[in-house]
């Protein structure tokens, strides 16, 4: 029972420290998240958002077609959408905080300077376009929402500091069972086992989560469609950390039947 409870333990760890070092890791996530941004398909993805939710990058797109996608494209953007992914994590790992609007400072400017390439005409429109909207402006903003987070993500959150010790207790609770139990070779068989199969389903999971593509309404990311090819490129990182976790347990369940068999061998006369 303890090796059960052991290597699920580990299972539960190992999908937790992935989690850790990746989603929850400020530096992590804004570094993939910016890399990203070589991709043509998440350039595409962010243009399209703020096509939708900002009224200046709407407006001066119907100015000037394809400015908010050479606006996402130029190297001036990369420093607000990194600073609009690290507004957006210190708000998912801060409870009680309802929500937060993120800032794009300077997205307008880059957009005038854009246009104004194409014609010096345009900056000045934008200019124009940007004071009729008045008010409207301080909408250059995409807002997050508390409620629209999934349920458990709170809770995953405030767990986040017992992946390693939930870890080291699975690795004490097998070790002790394996050791100490009359049965230890049967101990070390049910902890691979379960080793084994918590890693195959993790990593069968994982590769469903990412070929399922689309938009993740379920996921604390307002630029949709760009936020599911950043969950999917993470979630590519957890296959082979899985299945590395399955080979272990495969080995362990081997090492187990083959010293069951070994010990109902008659001995040689």
């Amino acid at each position: 029972m303890g090796a059960v409870v052991g290597a699920l333990a580990i299972v539960v760890a190992s999908v937790g420290w992935w989690v850790d070092r990746t989603m929850l890791d400020p530096e992590a996530l804004v570094a993939r998240a910016e890399d990203l941004l070589d991709q043509p398909a998440v350039r595409d993805a962010v243009a399209d958002e703020l096509r939708r939710e900002v009224p200046l990058a709407a407006a001066v797109e119907q100015l000037v077609p394809g400015s908010v996608s050479a606006t996402v494209s130029d190297p001036a953007f990369r420093p607000i959408f990194r600073s609009a992914v690290r507004d957006a994590h210190d708000f998912l790992l801060d409870p009680s905080v309802p929500s937060v609007s993120v800032d794009l400072q300077g997205y307008s400017e880059v957009l005038a300077d854009i246009v104004g390439r194409r014609d010096p005409a345009y900056r000045d429109a934008v200019a124009s376009t940007a004071q009729e909207l008045g008010g409207m402006l301080s909408a250059d903003t995409l807002t997050f929402r508390r409620s629209e987070l999934p349920a458990a993500w709170d809770v995953l959150v405030s767990t986040r500091d017992l992946v390693l010790p939930l870890a080291a207790i699975g690795l004490l609770l097998v070790l002790g069972a394996v050791v100490l139990h009359p049965r230890h070779v049967a101990a070390l068989g049910w902890a691979g086992a379960v080793l084994l199969l918590g890693g195959a389903v993790t990593a069968l999971g994982a590769t469903a989560l990412r070929d399922r593509g689309g938009s993740f309404p379920g996921v604390p990311v307002r630029l949709s469609e760009a936020g599911s090819l950043v969950v999917d490129r993470f979630v590519s990182d957890l296959v082979p950390q899985s299945v590395g976790l399955a080979l272990i347990g495969l080995v362990c369940l081997v090492a187990a039947v083959g010293a069951r068999l070994l010990a109902r061998r008659e001995p040689i006369q």
